[in-house]
């Protein structure tokens, strides 16, 4: 016969110490998601999204039973510290110097090894990118003018002219060509000629490639686009046509695109005047 005694767990002699352990752990559980929460308030403050937060999902939580957790905190502090550097490059308008092969290199490696976002570090860095600015946008301009196809007359070899054309940067199903970077340069380009007009280039949703991106996404027959320094044909074909509408501008970046080229583009002068 089973005495009902022993399996009264409220007059075991441990019930009291395991209940007391078991009120504890949902305590330090409950803390610690509401430090988790805060945390992710401080991460958004820090990186200046509101929808930033260290993916937790890859976490050694066997580690972290065992109080082994140093692998887990480097790799939220990289989470952390990548989006604090996005920000900042960001705030102090070094981002929009930068074209999109440059930003791309930049988020490749700090997504990768991102450096502690100390105010030491912060200050150093971009103090030395500030001083670096010039050289970061022209490098920018250069970058444009080589991936252009300069088989065709109007992409001329060392200067733009009155107009470019971007081979098969338009989708045959309405949008931009995937498979190319014609959207990346519509964006440069249109961000290089607000910068050298003195003005903040636009936000990726109301810029010029937005534009056409989304005239192309209403029909695939010939389009035009008008809009601050451009006129974009868009071609059945594919092929996008680009005429600047400020000869200053142009000249401007025709002033960088000599500057690098140098030598070379005195020759590609001399040739044609022959």
């Amino acid at each position: 016969m089973i005495d009902s005694n022993s399996t009264d767990v409220a007059r075991h002699a441990g019930a009291k110490e395991i209940v007391g352990c078991r009120d504890e752990a949902l305590r330090l559980y409950r803390e610690a998601f509401e430090k988790i929460h805060a945390a992710t308030q401080m991460v958004r403050r820090a990186t200046g999204s509101e929808y930033a937060r260290p993916d937790l999902r890859g976490m050694n939580f066997y580690g972290i039973e065992k109080g082994d957790f140093e692998r887990d905190m480097e790799d939220v502090r990289r989470s952390i510290d990548s989006g604090v550097w996005e920000y900042m490059l960001d705030a102090v308008g070094l981002k929009a110097m930068m074209d999109a092969k440059a930003i791309e290199e930049f988020r490749k490696q700090n997504r990768e090894n991102p450096p502690e976002a100390t105010l030491d570090n912060l200050a150093a860095t971009l103090a030395h990118l500030d001083g670096q600015r010039v050289a970061i946008f022209d490098r920018g301009v250069i970058n444009l003018f080589e991936r252009l196809d300069h088989k065709f007359k109007t992409n001329p070899g060392f200067r733009l002219e009155k107009k470019i054309i971007i081979s098969s940067a338009l989708g045959h199903y309405g949008g931009w060509n995937h498979y190319g970077s014609a959207n990346a340069q519509v964006r440069d380009l249109d961000r290089i000629f607000h910068l050298l007009d003195g003005k903040a280039p636009k936000d990726h949703l109301a810029d010029a490639a937005a534009a056409v991106g989304a005239a192309r996404s209403r029909g695939r027959d010939q389009q035009v686009v008008e809009t601050e320094y451009f006129t974009f044909r868009l071609m059945r074909n594919g092929n996008l046509h680009v005429a600047f509408k400020r000869a200053d501008l142009v000249r401007g970046v025709n002033e960088i695109i000599a500057a690098h080229f140098g030598a070379v583009l005195g020759h590609d002068r001399r040739t044609r005047a022959a």
